[in-house]
């Protein structure tokens, strides 16, 4: 079994165990090495390394930080980072989505949907409103069905009350990675919809320092492509399952042996 699970989120974005409940099943799993790596946030890191020094699992600090990319997604997972340094940088991401949520539920209201930020911050999870969070209020409130249909008519892109969530610039969160001391990697590189070609010289362009080249669902030729990418690039091999708990993404245990030996090696010095 692979005893390694380096891409987990917890309550600090939106998964649903806090980082000491994290440990605990990955201790109940028998997992050596993790990573929490919560969507630009480190809010559970430190919990999970605190509790993690009376069990026998290892937490690797992390973050995954989204960048701005018009391709697809593009989401920079960073190890060995220094926490008190990720957290400035990720404040102020958080300071400028409590905006754009404001400015959201306002324009809402000027349109006649009685909801207030207040009962929306109530069922966000992290202190930082997302549209579901919205969505949930909306449906509460009976103006919709369910969730995702509020999602659909009002707030998804080209919607009505879509707006832009704040995203950072690559080389700014791979810098800010490199100066708190941490590893950049490139997560779940598929989402970037780039062919393997362009994936290539866009690993060399930014300068990752390390590919994931397991994700859940992965298939067996795309994992292939992407190790033997990390073989021909130098760059480290990381591995995860992405688990949320939730959305689908349930998954814990990592079911290839993926070999993360030189990342490990740096970090742990194992």
């Amino acid at each position: 079994m692979n005893r390694i699970n380096l891409h987990i989120h917890s309550v600090a974005s939106d998964g649903i165990l806090s980082g000491v409940e994290v440990v605990k099943k990955a201790s109940y799993e028998k997992l050596k090495y993790i990573s929490i790596t919560d969507h630009d946030s480190i809010g559970e890191v430190q919990n999970a390394i605190n509790y993690s020094k009376s069990t026998n699992v290892i937490v690797i600090p992390g973050v995954e930080l989204t960048a701005d990319y018009p391709n697809g997604k593009c989401h920079i997972l960073g190890y060995g980072i220094s926490l008190e340094i990720i957290e400035k940088f990720s404040k102020r991401i958080r300071e400028s989505r409590i905006k754009k949520a404001r400015k959201l539920i306002e324009m809402l209201v000027n349109s006649g949907y009685e909801i207030t930020y207040n009962e929306v911050l109530e069922v966000c999870l992290n202190g930082v409103i997302g549209r579901r969070d919205i969505a949930r209020i909306l449906s509460k409130h009976g103006y919709f069905d369910n969730e995702d249909e509020a999602i659909k008519s009002l707030l998804s892109r080209g919607g009505k009350y879509y707006i832009e969530t704040p995203k950072n610039k690559i080389e700014d969160c791979i810098s800010i990675i490199k100066e708190s001391g941490g590893i950049s990697v490139i997560a779940h590189p598929w989402t970037l919809n780039l062919t393997l070609a362009e994936l290539r010289k866009f690993l060399i362009l930014y300068k990752f320092e390390g590919i994931e080249t397991y994700n859940h669902n992965i298939s067996e030729k795309l994992y292939e492509q992407l190790n033997n990418l990390a073989v021909e690039l130098n760059l480290y091999k990381t591995c995860g399952t992405d688990y949320h708990g939730q959305k689908g993404l349930n998954e814990f245990i990592v079911n290839k042996n993926v070999d993360c030996t030189r990342i490990l090696r740096k970090i742990c010095g194992d």
